[in-house]
């Protein structure tokens, strides 16, 4: 749709990873072609350690035929749009915020709505509501996560759905809008977008943040025994 430059490729072998690398730069992500969970995702910052990336990746594969993924990695700020879409017309409900804690490639903490200036809003929602419109969405919910790289934000997914997590009650704390009421307004043929739209007008600006946090072990190793189960 001419809407993205990110460079990939389905490899099936590990040569053609360390060929990707060579071409278009490290880090590179591997991950299966077909997968879920983000489960067999790897990152690569060196050719090393191509082989056991690739065969992780063809492990946790949903359809091994459908080979391995391999993408350049993309640097800086994960922002997620949630959007609302009826006939076709789009209205960005809010912005937020991931928060990753390095080396791990694991979410520990978002917050909603993101700190963001007008200039870079306009910016994620122009492309998001590109994207989700080359791809046919035509009604409901969607999160949409962008990294806002250097040369302007770059799609990671689109989720045709409700946020995860705590996001959507998130959204109704900050801005006393129900996602799920609205989209099960729509579902049994009600008119949503000017009832969104007075909702979010009557909320921007207030000033109310929400973020969560998850605890995490500050140690690294490898986990060698899960004991009291049974009582739990």
């Amino acid at each position: 749709a001419g809407l993205e430059d990110v460079p990939s490729a389905v490899v099936d072998d590990p040569r053609d990873i360390v060929h990707f690398g060579a071409q278009y730069g490290y880090p590179v992500i591997v991950k299966p072609a077909s997968g879920t969970g983000s489960l067999g995702v790897t990152r690569l910052d060196t050719s090393d350690g191509a082989g056991p990336a690739y065969e992780r990746a063809r492990r946790h594969a949903l359809a091994v035929a459908e080979g391995v993924l391999v993408e350049q990695y993309l640097t800086g700020r994960l922002l997620i749009a949630n959007t609302f879409a009826e006939n076709g017309e789009y209205v960005l409900v809010a912005i937020s915020n991931d928060f990753f804690v390095p080396p791990r490639m694991t979410e520990v903490g978002f917050m909603v709505p993101a700190v963001t200036d007008p200039i870079e809003e306009k910016t994620v929602a122009e492309h998001v509501i590109a994207c989700l419109s080359a791809i046919g969405m035509r009604d409901g919910p969607a999160a949409t996560e962008v990294r806002m790289t250097r040369d302007g934000p770059r799609t990671i997914e689109c989720q045709l759905r409700l946020d995860g997590m705590n996001t959507p009650r998130m959204v109704a704390r900050t801005l006393g809008i129900d996602l799920g009421d609205i989209w099960a307004r729509q579902l049994v043929g009600q008119a949503v977008l000017p009832r969104l739209r007075r909702q979010l007008e009557a909320r921007r600006g207030n000033g109310l943040t929400s973020v969560s946090w998850w605890a995490y072990p500050d140690v690294d190793g490898h986990l060698v025994a899960i004991d009291g189960l049974d009582h739990a």
